[in-house]
């Protein structure tokens, strides 16, 4: 059964990354290689490892969404951060302290994130990165 019909004969091609943020590091832009090609969207899912999931996506033109959801032992409940449309992902500590992820570009072999610290974030982050191309 054929279910995407394929006339021009381009293929999909993925990559997955996985990589650390150090939340205390300042604001700046990290460009990412490994991939094997320039992408042309991008699904990025992020977690402090103790509270917060963020998700987002990005496409060749460098528009982003993410969605958010943290949990604070200490009250507890569940926060949400959704649908913003500026930003790649998010890694919130705290309401005060975390790391906005935005897409730079798609390179020849990755991409660039820039990383804006605001506040005074702890721990690390661990981050998973789907790349794809249609080519």
């Amino acid at each position: 059964m054929t279910i995407v019909s394929n006339p021009s004969g381009a293929t999909l091609r993925s990559k997955v990354l996985v990589f650390s943020r150090n939340l205390a590091a300042a604001s700046g832009q990290v460009a990412y290689t490994g991939v094997g090609f320039r992408g042309t969207a991008i699904i990025l899912i992020g977690t402090d490892n103790a509270q917060l999931v963020s998700v987002g996506v990005g496409d060749v033109q460098v528009a982003t969404a993410s969605i958010v959801r943290r949990y604070n032992s200490a009250i507890p409940e569940y926060s949400y951060r959704g649908a913003t449309a500026s930003e790649l992902g998010i890694i919130w500590v705290t309401n005060s302290d975390y790391h906005e992820i935005d897409l730079v570009s798609f390179d020849n072999d990755g991409f660039t994130l820039n990383y804006t610290k605001v506040g005074a974030p702890t721990g690390t982050a661990v981050l998973a990165a789907l790349v794809l191309a249609v080519q």
